[in-house]
């Protein structure tokens, strides 16, 4: 057996060097493991997809990562995760932290996009922001807001968002600074208008979306909404994202819940009916909640 025999067959193929990274995983995700260097400053993301299921999925870019060989053809879902992040660090970098995306066969020989990143200790989850907040410093809380209107101006001005929801993808770092760390999954928002498909959009049909919401979001409901509304896992990260980014204004003090209900940004991304939408997919998945 070698040495590189214990790492899952997703893992680069990348001979010596992957003895600098430990088999263990410190994180899953929907599209994405996540692997720490045996010295602990550098993340392993190896995507759970190769390019060529993505290209079955989501088309090709007619890029190739190996020049001649047709099997290393990018995706276009890689290409647009790339232009996303690009585009997005314009607005926020200095709450990213960087990747590096290395395109690579794993140990079957298929190709996949990996990615390098620092590892950030973390002080806080952001997601924890509603019941430790008040532990942070006043000068934590500042950066935060800081960042709030960084990530607002980058929706206000190109519609994305970053995944602000799963845990670990948001935290304070242990020097106080906040970070955006999961920037794989940035995602379009769906203005209110724009969420039904033509065949839904009479009024006197709301209520059989609000139905499929609850009974069949992952069948009938997919029908009846922009593809966009769903990201690539399947679920509603923009939708999430902006309610999140909501909480933390009201939380932070910024605003109050009635005010972000008038705020121009908001009003644009949630509305009663996105409200029951988000609530029938949350009660499934999450029943206890």
């Amino acid at each position: 057996m070698t040495e590189s025999a214990q790492f899952p067959r997703e893992f680069p193929s990348w001979g010596h060097e992957i003895k600098t990274y430990s088999p263990k995983r410190i994180g899953d995700g929907t599209r994405m493991q996540i692997y720490r260097s045996t010295d602990g400053k550098q993340v392993l993301r190896v995507p759970l997809y190769t390019e060529s299921q993505l290209v079955t999925r989501t088309g090709g870019s007619g890029v190739l990562a190996s020049e001649g060989d047709p099997s290393s053809e990018i995706s276009n879902d890689t290409v647009s995760d790339i232009d996303r992040y690009t585009t997005a660090k314009g607005y926020v970098g200095k709450n990213t932290v960087g990747v590096l995306p290395m395109y690579f066969p794993d140990q079957n020989g298929n190709w996949r996009t990996y990615s390098l990143q620092r590892y950030v200790p973390k002080k806080m989850d952001l997601g924890e922001l509603w019941y430790r907040g008040d532990s942070l410093s006043e000068t934590e809380r500042k950066r935060i807001r800081r960042m709030i209107e960084d990530i607002r101006e980058l929706i206000t001005e190109t519609g994305l968002i970053f995944d602000l929801c799963g845990s670990g993808n948001t935290v304070i770092d242990d020097k106080g600074f906040p970070r955006i760390i999961d920037v794989n999954m940035i995602q379009p928002l769906i203005p209110n208008d724009e969420v039904l498909t033509q065949d839904f959009k009479d009024p006197q049909l709301e209520h059989d979306v609000i139905m499929a919401a609850r009974l069949d979001w992952r069948g009938r409901l997919r029908k009846m909404l922009n593809p966009q509304f769903f990201s690539m896992n399947g679920l509603p990260i923009g939708d999430w994202s902006i309610r999140r980014l909501q909480e933390w204004e009201t939380q932070l003090g910024m605003q109050t819940r009635q005010s972000t209900e008038k705020d121009e940004l908001y009003s644009k991304y949630i509305n009663p009916l996105r409200d029951e939408i988000i609530n029938g997919i949350r009660n499934d998945l999450f029943p206890s909640f």
